[in-house]
């Protein structure tokens, strides 16, 4: 019985500490960018705010209606939010597109 119950206690604790932060990390990362470049393939060129650039795809689902908003947003300063998943990027009038990681394969 007192095995059991120092059984439990320790396996409590174990996964109160897990829920609580053990496995956490960085969801996602926000920010400022600009586009700098668009390319016919869905490719764009971003600037982010510390300098560095990098070149992301456009989803393929809206591709015509984001390649339109981005044109005519070059070079604006635009909220992002990076996941591994899929990221977004919203522009001073509202308008919001999503975007990934160009793949190099």
């Amino acid at each position: 019985m007192r095995d059991q119950l120092m059984l439990t206690l320790v396996l409590g604790g174990v996964l109160t500490a897990l829920a609580l932060g053990g496995c956490g990390g960085k969801l996602a990362t926000t920010g400022w960018a600009t586009v700098t470049n668009v390319d016919p393939h869905g490719r764009i060129l971003m600037r982010y705010e510390d300098g560095k650039t990098a070149w992301k795809r456009l989803d393929r689902d809206n591709f015509l209606k984001d390649f339109r908003t981005v044109q005519k947003n070059l070079f604006k300063p635009a909220k992002l939010v990076e996941t591994k998943k899929g990221s977004t990027l919203t522009f001073p009038g509202g308008e919001t597109l999503i975007y990934r990681n160009v793949d190099l394969d």
